[in-house]
């Protein structure tokens, strides 16, 4: 499944629920080597680098981000494009390309990281957390060896 979202719900909710997702990707292209449907295999070197932050350092980062978010004033959110229409275009686009990716244009995942990207950077500047998932997210990009199609 792509990235899913309930519009209905507060700003911080899907903001929360952004980086549930985010880490439940993380770990299933870390761990198994699949996103969505399709295979994406990371060189084992660096592979083996990460799984010791993922067992150690990076759920405690999400979960200091996801707090960060639930305590971050609705001025700073919003000045970051983190409310309203802004934050919905963002995560509608998310969906968008994630339903690309699944549906076999395995060159979109270039684009999904990227907006992944823009999204942790607006995060970022809004709490002064998501930096370093942001990191690790590169970590992974940068350690993909292949995608194949299911």
């Amino acid at each position: 499944m792509a990235f899913e979202f309930w519009f209905e719900d507060e700003t911080r909710s899907l903001l929360q629920s952004f980086l549930k997702q985010l880490q439940q990707i993380m770990n299933s292209i870390v761990y198994e080597g699949y996103l969505f449907k399709h295979e994406v295999r990371l060189h084992d070197e660096p592979r083996e680098y990460l799984i010791p932050v993922f067992e150690s350092e990076l759920p405690e980062a999400f979960s200091r981000t996801e707090t960060a978010i639930f305590e971050a004033s609705d001025e700073a959110l919003s000045r970051h494009g983190l409310s309203g229409a802004a934050l919905q275009s963002k995560l509608r686009l998310l969906q968008f390309l994630g339903r690309r990716f699944i549906d076999g244009l395995v060159d979109t995942l270039r684009f999904l990281l990227v907006q992944i990207n823009s999204l942790l950077g607006s995060i970022q500047n809004a709490t002064g957390w998501g930096d370093f998932i942001k990191e690790i997210k590169d970590a992974i990009e940068n350690s993909i060896d292949y995608v194949r199609r299911a």
